[in-house]
């Protein structure tokens, strides 16, 4: 089955004066969580589901302590692990220079040649026919749906104006966070449940129907 693609801008820059560049992207089609790998590696072999969930629970934690200690993992046939620090710039090479400022940016994963080969082998692409980012749509265009939308709703969450915007989550979130910066709506919910409220700013009479 070809995997689905599609194109997306790329963020424009303050030195871009060309026209805009786009990138292609892949569009995830599900998720495989460990309880499916569990019965897929069962069935070829004489462990049981529970076994095979245990020992990547022990991977997991042996990984951990293996990555706190700076080494570099390997797991022959998959890829190498290994942490990346987000540090801030650096003035000059200061033999006191504060350890605390340096904290954990992300674990990195380079696969191994095989498994970029194996993965890639009769590999078909296929871009798929409409992605609701795609839509054109100005923050005007943006501004006006939501006035709409706040004058009967007195808060709405991030779920509720994606399906008013009809924009991506992440294109919703980067939409709302600028109104947000400009001050057109207050952001009043949680870490995981994002929910907003319109300011007068949002109704300013120089944003005209």
């Amino acid at each position: 089955m070809p995997i689905k693609f599609d194109i997306y801008p790329n963020p424009p820059r303050k030195e871009d004066t060309e026209s805009p560049t786009y990138h292609a992207r892949i569009i995830a089609d599900g998720m495989v969580s460990e309880d499916t790998f569990a019965s897929e590696i069962s069935r070829a072999s004489s462990l049981t589901p529970g076994d095979i969930l245990a020992v990547l629970t022990e991977l997991r934690s042996s990984m951990v302590t293996h990555l706190r200690e700076g080494k570099r993992i390997h797991l022959s046939g998959i890829g190498y692990f290994e942490m990346a620090i987000d540090s801030p710039d650096i003035e000059s090479d200061a033999p006191n220079f504060p350890s605390k400022r340096l904290k954990i940016k992300t674990v990195k994963f380079q696969p191994e040649k095989d498994l970029k080969r194996d993965v890639s082998y009769g590999l078909e692409f296929e871009r798929v026919k409409y992605l609701k980012h795609s839509i054109a749509r100005d923050e005007k265009e943006d501004i006006l749906l939501l006035r709409d939308a706040f004058k009967s709703n007195d808060r709405l969450t991030s779920k509720q104006i994606t399906a008013i915007l009809g924009y991506t989550r992440s294109k919703t979130y980067r939409v709302m966070n600028q109104l947000r910066k400009q001050k057109m709506v207050d952001e009043c919910g949680f870490k995981t449940a994002h929910i907003y409220s319109a300011t007068p700013k949002l109704y300013d009479d120089q944003i005209e129907e």
